[in-house]
């Protein structure tokens, strides 16, 4: 019997909403850096170029690429407690250091200091990621995962959403340089509410006595085929996939010339797909299964991405249908991040769970690392010429990026068989909903 079976029904109900006004107070720093338009706008601005603000978005995945087990281990030693706590108050720190930033340094630097406010946030992020789930753990049964993290996401998406969007009529055409500030400053002192909240979850005395030995906990993890299987195939998505958003957005401030204004509004329809999307979270993964909900959620992701490849300047009504698009990406990540979380926590063997959860999160970074590492890298390079003709129409090296990935995705179908949820039967542990 797991620590969440020794709590009642109302117990775990009162834990369960805690835990999702924690994600409220933290979202709207952690959508600022990972929807990329408010930073994006923000570090151009300050004098960034195209490829200086792409590496703004890749730099969560570098960082998690190294630092997800060490934090487990740290996680392990001064407790989960200390370890989010941490990361809540040097997040805040860091969101604050990039809002001062123009006010502090030289305009010629300004924007380096706000990258170093970026790489201290993303850093911070690890500490908090491998205590939140197993934290989540410790309330949550097997069968309530699904409808917790559509709930979760679909709430804080529905705050977010608004605040992109009121946030980007406050921007209007032409935003200045201290409303983004005010805006930026704020999103940094709400990270303290996540650490208010999080205070409040139970805490297992069995959680606090188990210190992990990382290289046992490791070895356990890599035995793990489930778990395996999974990380890797979220490895390779993440290479497909993860670029598609920022670029888009740089895309649309560069080629496409829409306003800020414009852009923001984009991207609170984008917010709007993830908010319908983790609003059917809890009832398509009990009706279709984590099976079908995989390949549907792989299967959106192309459809968004090719059609990213043909909205071109002189496309009729190109905003619109940037618009649709954004929606469609959303929605599919929405299905995304839930199920990584569901899968992570449903393939993570019990005594494990720290080491679990940041083996899987270590690969899915490394993906998305690849992904966005490897497209800053064209760009900084100016290898692809910046138009060329395709069946007739003018393209950007943009829309080649995008394509490349609409056939990495299509690709990477093949990788779906290392899933845990494809795969029908398990000898290793996997604890199915």
């Amino acid at each position: 019997m797991g620590f969440a079976d020794t709590l009642s029904d109302g117990q775990r109900r009162k834990y369960r909403w805690t835990a999702i006004m924690s994600a409220w107070f933290g979202c709207v720093s952690e959508q600022l850096l990972d929807s990329n338009s408010l930073i994006i706008i923000y570090l151009i601005a300050l004098g960034g170029n195209e490829s200086f603000s792409m590496f703004s978005t890749a730099l969560s995945t570098i960082f998690g690429m190294c630092l997800v087990i060490p934090c487990a281990g740290l996680a392990s030693k001064i407790g989960l407690r200390a370890s989010y706590g941490m990361s809540c108050i040097v997040s805040m720190l860091a969101f604050l250091t990039m809002a001062a930033a123009p006010s502090i340094v030289p305009a010629a630097y300004a924007k380096y200091l706000v990258m170093i406010g970026c790489a201290i946030y993303c850093m911070m992020r690890f500490p908090y990621s491998v205590s939140w789930y197993p934290i989540l753990d410790m309330f949550l049964k097997p069968e309530e995962r699904g409808s917790f993290f559509g709930t979760m996401r679909f709430s804080y998406m529905l705050i977010n959403a608004a605040i992109i969007y009121g946030i980007g009529k406050l921007l209007g055409k032409n935003p200045s340089i201290e409303i983004m500030q005010i805006v930026i400053a704020v999103a940094g002192v709400l990270v303290l509410g996540r650490k208010f909240c999080m205070d409040r979850l139970p805490d297992n005395p069995e959680v606090r006595k188990n210190k992990i030995d990382i290289g046992k906990a490791l070895n356990i993890s890599i035995r793990n085929a489930p778990l395996v299987g999974f990380s890797f195939y979220s490895c390779f998505f993440n290479i497909a996939v993860s670029s598609a958003m920022p670029l888009a957005v740089i895309y649309m401030k560069t080629t496409l010339n829409f306003s800020a204004e414009t852009i923001m509004t984009l991207t609170s329809i984008y917010l709007v797909g993830l908010i319908s999307g983790f609003a059917l979270v809890g009832v398509s993964m009990r009706k279709l299964g984590a099976r079908y909900f995989q390949i549907i959620m792989h299967t959106l992701h192309i459809i968004a991405i090719g059609w990213l490849c043909f909205i071109l300047p002189q496309t009729p009504y190109a905003a619109v249908c940037m618009g649709v698009v954004m929606f469609i990406l959303g929605f599919a990540q929405s299905f995304c991040l839930c199920l990584n979380s569901t899968e992570m926590m449903a393939s993570a063997k019990p005594g494990n769970k720290i080491m679990a959860m940041a083996f899987c999160l270590t690969f899915s970074n490394i993906g998305t690392s690849i992904g966005r590492t490897g497209t800053t890298l064209v760009l900084a390079a100016g290898v692809l010429a910046p138009e060329w003709q395709f069946f007739g129409k003018s393209m950007s090296c943009y829309n080649f990026m995008f394509m490349f990935c609409f056939v990495l995705t299509v690709f990477f179908y093949i990788f779906l068989i290392l899933s845990p949820s494809i795969i029908s039967k398990h000898d290793d542990y996997y604890e199915s909903r």
